[in-house]
């Protein structure tokens, strides 16, 4: 009986478990591709915003938005759309998970 407890308690936090919440990997996702973006978290669940790194960008390192946004999905995640925000800096990435 214990087990099956435990099983279900661990099968919970698995399924509740939020793909955006770790906004830490999907910046090692961007570095190790050495793509010059910052990632942040989209106020609504399913989102990231990229902003270019400017001096990043002006070193070479790849400043393609398309490109930063397959990359910082979280895993089990597909890209939905991108949309440049009123800042005309910035991009909201909405995934579907």
């Amino acid at each position: 009986m214990l087990r099956v407890i435990l099983a279900l308690a661990l099968l919970g936090a698995c399924v509740s478990m939020d793909p955006f919440a770790d906004v830490a990997r999907a910046q090692e996702r961007l570095d190790r591709r050495s793509l010059a973006f910052e990632v942040t978290r989209a106020p609504t669940r399913e989102a990231f915003v990229l902003r270019p790194r400017l001096a990043d960008t002006q070193s070479g390192l790849a400043a393609d938005p398309m490109v930063a946004a397959l990359a910082a999905a979280p895993p089990g995640c597909r890209l939905e759309t991108i949309t440049t925000q009123e800042d005309g800096a910035s991009y909201r990435v909405d995934y579907d998970c």
